[in-house]
């Protein structure tokens, strides 16, 4: 059994996508995955299955619109196992996270969309602000203040990059 960290984007934004944490939970269980737990209304969760992450996040992915009430393009999933997860989390830049009385600190996963797309910035700008988008799917972080350190790093998990910013 591996433990997966399942990150479902696109329920519970904006009164949208609505779905209870239980009736999500049942639905996993149902769905053959043991050891489900969610955290808070925001459709993540943890739980154990013999298949490949991929695998999960596909099955998890189809059931969805099949089960509740949902705008299936606005529903993504991620299925990380926790050694995926823990490879982004250790992969960090150093000093990410680590103050959230003077920066605040987000990670983002994108799903079906490259960076570039997702950010269309002016690289110069971007740069100064401190946002290094992953040509592939990227897991990147913000600090909002101005004078945050430029920090900047990769990690792959599987073959994916993640960068953090």
């Amino acid at each position: 059994m591996t433990t997966y960290v399942v990150l479902v984007r696109g329920i519970n934004v904006g009164g949208l996508n609505k779905v209870s944490m239980a009736g999500l939970k049942k639905c996993l269980e149902g769905l053959g995955f043991s050891n489900v737990s969610t955290f808070l209304n925001t459709g993540n969760v943890i739980l154990d299955s013999d298949k490949p992450a991929k695998q999960v996040a596909e099955v998890i992915d189809n059931a969805l619109p099949a089960t509740f009430k949902l705008d299936s393009d606005l529903v993504r999933v991620l299925a990380l196992s926790r050694s995926q997860f823990r490879a982004v989390v250790d992969g960090k830049p150093k000093g990410f996270g680590e103050e959230p009385g003077k920066y605040h600190s987000d990670a983002i996963f994108l799903m079906g969309i490259t960076a570039a797309k997702a950010m269309p910035v002016n690289p110069t700008k971007a740069a100064a602000c401190g946002i290094h988008p992953a040509p592939r799917r990227a897991m990147s972080g913000a600090k909002t203040a101005t004078n945050a350190p430029n920090a900047n790093s990769q990690a792959r998990v599987n073959g994916e990059k993640y960068a953090h910013v």
